[in-house]
């Protein structure tokens, strides 16, 4: 089921419809859903749970949203999908401070065309809703290279120029032109801090080219590092990650590379594969997640095999794990990147994969735990896998006028 987004407040309706009328739509699926809370609130005080201590005489000229506490406003949101979540925030605004703006981790993201125009679809794989956003103002072709903290990085005609937008607050950062071919191409926090680096590194036969933009430049940074023979670095399948403050890059060879902005200095970890066994011709994902790096690789018919690794720090060597530490992973192949979240529908411990199955919303994900892929009946992947398509936490922050420039 496909629904129109409009702007930021992600409102399902059919065209024409009046902001009186979804109002009244939006308070009748609340007093529903209160209705269910208020019963659960009388059982739980039946059981000698006192939550609520009942009304008062001033509560009359109160509206009726603003008598409820927080714990049973809690309840109702709880029971409503994320679209009329972000909606009542708009018609119940003394309840924002109570709903969490990101209840249930990331959407799937696919750009698409309708005529010149192109179109964000997004489809939230808890109430299986699919929401286009319109009026989005990109008009040209946009690749999508990177996201994090729900910001995309884009590029217009081939990766010519860049720029940061966020889907769901439509807010937008250019970044200085360069003209240069790139290669693998990642960002360190949301574009808005004035910690953000953007970091490109092409890898050619005899050196490594490294690419870089802070917050705040007017121009690309480029350094260039020769490569002994006992370096010799290629890094075709996987993607670059910031993990404490430095830029990793796994190399085919299972070599990892360092840059580090700081010092802007690069070296090479040769042998961070000892005491594994090493798959052949797969993707390596490298993933930041709290205070570990991780190593996530994909065999190249993609999903028949996956193996997990996180990095030890005392000897700079990877060890094969069957624990994400409770977190689950989401990986997109085009670009390659992962987004991370503490649970996913309370589920711990997968690896969720963004190539939807023809079941709209079932999405085939890697048990770590048990070592295992999980099919939804009747799935089948379609070929979103190499399309525009990425998964993305939403951010509904609207940055200022001066955040969004980014010098």
């Amino acid at each position: 089921m496909t629904v129109t987004v409009s702007e930021i407040r992600l409102i399902k309706e059919e065209e024409g419809r009046s902001t009186k009328k979804r109002k009244e739509e939006i308070s009748a699926t609340v007093e529903a859903a209160a209705t269910a809370a208020t019963e659960e609130e009388e059982e739980d005080h039946d059981h000698g749970n006192d939550k609520f201590d009942g009304y008062h005489d001033d509560d009359e000229k109160r509206p009726w949203p603003e008598l409820l506490p927080d714990d049973i406003v809690f309840s109702i949101i709880k029971k409503l999908p994320f679209l009329d979540q972000r909606n009542v925030k708009f018609a119940f605004p003394g309840w924002s401070s109570t709903i969490n703006a990101d209840p249930y981790g990331p959407f799937h993201l696919m750009t698409r065309y309708v005529g010149p125009v192109q179109m964000i679809r997004v489809l939230d794989p808890i109430d299986r809703y699919s929401y286009v956003l319109t009026h989005i103002g990109l008009t040209h072709i946009m690749l999508i290279c990177s996201t994090k903290h729900g910001w995309l990085l884009l590029s217009r005609q081939f990766w010519s120029s860049f720029f940061f937008y966020n889907p769901f607050s439509q807010a937008l950062i250019e970044l200085p032109n360069n003209e240069q071919f790139f290669g693998t191409i990642c960002f360190s926090t949301v574009p808005t801090s004035s910690q953000c680096i953007v970091l490109v590194e092409e890898f050619k036969k005899d050196h490594v080219k490294i690419i870089f933009c802070c917050r705040g430049d007017s121009k690309w940074k480029e350094l260039c590092f020769p490569l002994e023979n006992n370096h010799s670095f290629s890094a075709e399948n996987g993607n670059s990650v910031f993990y404490q403050g430095k830029a990793y890059q796994m190399a085919e060879n299972g070599k990892l590379g360092v840059f580090d902005p700081t010092t802007k200095s690069w070296f090479v970890h040769n042998n961070p594969n000892a005491g594994v066994s090493e798959p052949q011709d797969g993707i390596n994902f490298l993933v930041e997640s709290g205070n570990d790096l991780f190593r996530v690789w994909i065999d190249e018919l993609l999903l028949y095999s996956v193996c997990v690794y996180k990095l030890d720090h005392a000897g700079h060597k990877w060890k094969e794990t069957r624990s994400l530490g409770g977190r689950c992973f989401f990986v997109s192949f085009n670009p390659l990147c992962i987004e991370t979240t503490e649970q996913f529908r309370g589920e711990r411990d997968k690896i969720y994969f963004s190539g939807q199955t023809i079941l709209e919303g079932s999405f085939i994900y890697y048990d770590v735990c048990q070592a295992r892929m999980s099919y939804p009946l009747g799935a089948i992947v379609e070929g979103s896998f190499y399309e525009n398509t990425c998964w993305i936490l939403p951010n509904w922050d609207r940055p200022s006028p001066e955040e969004q420039r980014w010098f």
